[in-house]
């Protein structure tokens, strides 16, 4: 995760030197992006901020569902959510 890849980050971030951007990725969210952005004085992020909905499907086969994970779930659809990128937003922008 990004958390424990911190001191990599904060080093190849040092090395880049402003001439690539260093986008640390890999469970980053609302609870702790601000220690990512502030211990690695990164300017990018990688984050997917998605939430589940129940799908719309009217016609589901339970023998089938979910092909062993949750995240693969067909009865649940997979989106960014507007409100976990304001929050991100908020709790990295610097004043």
């Amino acid at each position: 995760t990004a958390m424990d890849g911190l001191d990599k980050i904060i080093e190849l971030n040092k090395q880049a030197n402003g001439r690539i951007k260093i986008m640390p990725g890999s469970s980053v969210n609302e609870s702790n992006v601000q220690a990512i952005t502030s211990q690695t004085n990164v300017e990018e992020i990688h984050l997917s901020a998605s939430r589940f909905r129940p799908s719309d499907m009217e016609f589901m086969n339970s023998k089938i569902q979910g092909m062993g994970s949750e995240s693969g779930n067909e009865n649940k659809i997979r989106s960014v959510d507007p409100a976990i990128i304001k929050k991100i937003r908020r709790l990295t922008t610097h004043h």
